[in-house]
């Protein structure tokens, strides 16, 4: 399943480099962890690793962002308005669109969450 991750985050535009190999196996034990506990189940079905990629994959993002070793994405938010008398610049935030940054936030959060309507359907009860 690295392969796959490491295929996804590619497609993501994030290269990943040969010393985070250890960190993706990490970020996907503990996808895998969740979903385990989320189903009650001993082996997760094949049909989950999609999610689970896509899940580790949104945890490298947010380990990689948070660290402040995120390359290639631009996070500066856009000037709406400059003026050159007393030197005031305004940004475009909260104008109906979201910054690169709140953009790279949804998509990490949306990457990072196991959907529960694919959990439900392998859901058991555990005593």
């Amino acid at each position: 399943m690295t392969e796959r991750l490491i295929s996804r985050l590619e497609l993501l535009g994030v290269p990943v480099p040969d010393e985070d190999i250890p960190r993706l196996a990490a970020a996907l034990e503990e996808a895998e962890a969740e979903a385990l506990a989320g189903t009650g189940l001993d082996k997760l079905p094949e049909e989950l690793s999609t999610a689970i990629v896509n899940a580790a994959a949104g945890r490298y993002l947010f380990y990689k962002k948070s660290t402040g070793s995120l390359e290639g994405f631009d996070l500066a938010a856009a000037v709406k308005q400059v003026s050159e008398g007393d030197a005031s610049v305004t940004y475009a935030i909260g104008d109906g669109s979201l910054t690169p940054e709140q953009r790279l936030d949804a998509l990490i959060g949306q990457l990072s969450s196991l959907p529960e309507s694919l959990l439900v359907k392998w859901r058991r009860l555990r005593w």
